[in-house]
């Protein structure tokens, strides 16, 4: 068995310290630069009733609805045959889920906490239109 004796003087100490030294702000500089690349987004929208036209091409314009607490969803039919069916939720005070030529505006949006996403069917001239979607709640203000 060898053994090595490493000798602890002045120079030895210097030398690992300021290794250790000049290590720091490298490790904490690669902390401080990942954390540089983390980005919040905010998208403001008014809180406004919205008008919302029928297409049968798109199904909707626009595609995503935002409502505010209280605020209405009028429906434009331009023309065309539609029905919107709500498929789980409805994003209104009366919880109304079915839509077409003939109630063609909602009652005030309820008041939702969460952000939430309110999926729904669209037909438009007989024809299913795939991923319309009405947001709401969420916490946003006037």
């Amino acid at each position: 068995m060898h053994f090595s004796r490493i000798k602890h003087d002045r120079f030895t100490r210097f030398a690992l310290g300021s290794g250790l030294f000049l290590a720091l702000p490298f490790l904490f500089g690669a902390a401080q630069e990942q954390k540089s690349y983390e980005q919040h987004e905010f998208v403001r929208f008014a809180c406004q009733n919205v008008t919302v036209n029928v297409d049968p091409k798109f199904g909707t314009d626009p595609k995503a609805v935002y409502l505010c607490a209280g605020n209405t969803l009028t429906w434009v039919a331009n023309s065309h045959k539609f029905i919107v069916i709500f498929r789980k939720n409805s994003p209104f005070i009366n919880n109304q889920k079915v839509f077409d030529n003939n109630n063609y505006q909602s009652k005030p949006a309820k008041n939702d906490v969460a952000l939430t996403v309110y999926n729904y069917d669209i037909i438009v001239d007989g024809e299913p239109i795939e991923d319309p979607q009405v947001v709401g709640g969420g916490g946003h203000g006037p």
